[in-house]
């Protein structure tokens, strides 16, 4: 077969074919780093570095730039330390949409004084670029508005003007200093309406960065859902690749390692501040090398940003499988990656500022790009609970104890129960708590009425509770020795309940209610209730109702949460109770004293009542009454004997105990049953 030859083009048409084919060639543009570092000038009045762009110093914004240009990344989110290179990347991203991707954009910032700033030390970048000044405004063109390229518009507003968020459409949206913007309470979020500037085009880019604040950081909530880059840079000496860190790991394979070092002597003494900056020095996490700061330009140079899921191996490859997709960048860097600060500055300016919260949060912030989390004060119920935390186990008797209290609060759908162990010198210990629901029945799905109470007698008043070793007087276990029930919701039903199981309980069995009525000097009274104060209707028999003087066992409790923990009369609770009874602690804290005015007399008195009725006050209403009943199980003659428990121990409970007691009674002197009597 015989192949034609082309024919020869005639002389004069050879420029215009290769001018037609240099036009229809398809235009492969430069990423954005490298046609940054070819287009701009860095002016001598906003660096300390002018001249011609150089990312070799700074490479770890190298690929935060080029995200821009990458059609799988929406998002991207910065949360940097302060002088580290965020404000050159926004205004490097800018500057190729402006002279390579002519798109409209939104440059938005927290207020307008931020935004002249920014705006401003643009404009000085735009001058000193012979890139930028072909197609930036002239000098008197600038305003607080819009910046009105040749080929584009870049939009300016601020976050107290949601006029200037919500306006034209953007492609490309730049929002600075985030967790300096703030919200209006009718309009929302700030900067959601700086986002919703792109929605009319299917590919837009969003850059968000800021150094973060404490906890309400917005930042910080966007980066956690982007796909978490960190900057690992390998170890001189070993190749392990890592993260720089200020303090070292605290768990995990490099436990303790992984920080900066020489901040202390052998002794653990902190060194002066002049001192540190020559004497500190990174660990490596891996091996414990030593890095110094000559070794950081080179370790930049080979650092690697790393989402999370992935790690980087000896080679500087990234192995493994991202958690999450490209779509939403996050990068966060802090402070020991800049180029300008040594080991000793961070460390000695750590140092300086050690001592005082509000220096420390700018440390913490704007050094080190962490969120700050304020010490906020311990929770009442929490200290309690730490102060107050036996050595026992719940469930379980302490050997000391000799005998045990049951006291129930009745509400109209529930009961709560406390189980209070004794010991000599009115010591306890908490042994069990809970609430008992009222059960449905599964058929009709109604409440079975008293459901409560009937579960309280069947399964809580028959429990024996084992003791960790014998007591004095060789109990193994102890049974409910005194119980006692709150009759002020459903009286009724408390009555009838107490009715029908008075002959097996016999004395062992009260009924309960708070009284201020008992005489002074008096602890509880005995009285018999005959007939419904309500109705007028009489009872079928006598009610022994035992009126409780709370307002004078309250503050007898209370004391006892700070008396010393080494004489008798301690008030315990069992171990581990932060873990599984958040809700005892918080209800035996809810009430506190407030003073209340007579509105008629003008009287000042002081009177208890509950903080938070969400949290409710049950389970220290069972413990007042728990009190009152160990009371009346160590009663003699007339008052309590907390003394000898081990020779009355295996004694039954007395007639006494269901009568009156003797009037003006008194705890004896010298003894800390009722702290407030001391």
């Amino acid at each position: 077969m015989t192949t034609l030859a082309p024919l020869p083009l005639a002389p004069a048409f050879a420029p215009v074919v290769g001018r037609w084919a240099e036009l229809c060639a398809v235009r492969r543009k430069a990423l954005p780093s490298q046609w940054a570092e070819s287009a701009i000038e860095l002016p001598e009045t906003v660096t300390s570095d002018p001249g011609p762009l150089r990312l070799k110093r700074t490479p770890y914004l190298v690929e935060p730039l080029d995200a821009i240009a990458d059609p799988a990344t929406e998002m991207e989110t910065l949360i940097f330390g302060t002088q580290i290179g965020k404000t050159l990347l926004i205004q490097l991203q800018q500057s190729y949409v402006a002279v390579e991707t002519p798109a409209p954009c939104g440059l938005f910032g927290p207020n307008l004084a931020a935004i002249r700033k920014l705006r401003d030390k643009y404009k000085l970048m735009c001058q000193a670029s012979a890139a930028l000044r072909r197609v930036a405004p002239g000098s008197r063109e600038w305003n607080d508005i819009s910046i009105n390229f040749r080929n584009s518009i870049t939009y300016l507003g601020y976050a107290g003007s949601t006029q200037s968020l919500s306006g034209e459409t953007c492609r490309y949206v730049f929002k600075t200093e985030l967790d300096r913007w703030r919200d209006w309470e009718t309009q929302g979020s700030s900067s959601s309406k700086a986002d919703e500037r792109t929605k009319n085009w299917q590919k837009f880019f969003i850059l968000q960065e800021s150094t973060p604040t404490d906890e309400t950081s917005e930042i910080c909530a966007q980066y956690e859902l982007s796909d978490k880059r960190r900057y690992l840079v390998p170890c001189p000496h070993c190749g392990h690749f890592q993260e720089l860190r200020f303090f070292k790991h605290k768990e995990g394979p490099f436990v303790g390692r992984g920080q900066i070092k020489g901040l202390q002597d052998d002794a653990g003494r902190w060194l002066p501040v002049e001192a540190v900056h020559k004497s500190a020095w990174y660990e490596c996490e891996a091996e414990g090398c030593k890095i110094e700061d000559w070794h950081k330009p080179q370790m930049l140079a080979r650092g690697r940003w790393c989402p999370a899921g992935q790690t980087v191996n000896k080679a500087g490859q990234l192995e493994g499988t991202p958690d999450r997709s490209a779509r939403h960048r996050g990068y966060k860097l802090s402070s020991l990656y800049s180029p300008k600060l040594t080991f000793g500055q961070i460390a000695a300016k750590y140092l300086e500022s050690r001592d005082d919260q509000a220096s420390l949060q700018v440390f913490w912030n704007d050094w080190l790009g962490l969120q700050w989390f304020r010490k906020r004060p311990t929770p009442k119920f929490e200290k309690i609970g730490r102060r107050l935390q036996g050595a026992h186990k719940r469930g379980y008797v302490p050997q000391q104890a000799f005998f045990l209290t049951l006291a129930a609060d009745v509400q109209a759908d529930r009961v709560y129960w406390v189980v209070r162990a004794w010991g000599e010198g009115s010591t306890s210990w908490l042994i069990d708590f809970g609430m008992i629901p009222q059960k449905t029945n599964p058929e009709t799905g109604d409440i079975i009425p008293n459901s409560d109470l009937a579960t309280l007698y069947s399964e809580i008043l028959p429990r024996s509770f084992p003791l960790i070793a014998p007591n004095a007087a060789g109990r193994k276990q102890l049974p409910i020795y005194r119980a006692g029930i709150d009759s002020q919701h459903r009286t009724l039903d408390v009555y009838e309940w107490w009715y029908s199981h008075q002959a097996e309980m016999g004395p062992r069995l009260l009924v309960l209610a708070g009284d201020a009525r008992v005489q002074a000097g008096e602890y509880y009274r005995c009285t018999n209730v005959t007939q419904n104060t309500r109705t007028g209707k009489p009872y079928s028999g006598t009610i022994k109702r035992w009126g409780i003087a709370v307002d004078l066992y309250k503050p007898d409790l209370r004391a006892r949460w700070e008396a010393d923990l080494h004489l008798p009369g301690t008030w315990w609770l069992y171990e581990g109770i932060l873990d599984d009874g958040n809700d005892y602690l918080r209800q035996i804290c809810s009430e506190t004293q407030a003073e209340k005015i007579n509105k008629l007399t003008g009287k000042k008195t002081l009177v208890w009542a509950v903080g938070d009725k969400r949290v409710g006050n049950h389970y220290w209403d069972c413990e007042v009454y728990g009190r009152a009943l160990a009371d009346m199980a160590v009663e003699d003659g007339g008052r309590p004997d907390w003394t000898n428990l081990e020779r009355r121990a295996a004694v039954t409970p007395s007639a006494s105990a269901t009568q009156q007691p003797k009037p003006q009674f008194t705890t004896p002197d010298g003894r800390p049953y009722l702290l407030t009597e001391r």
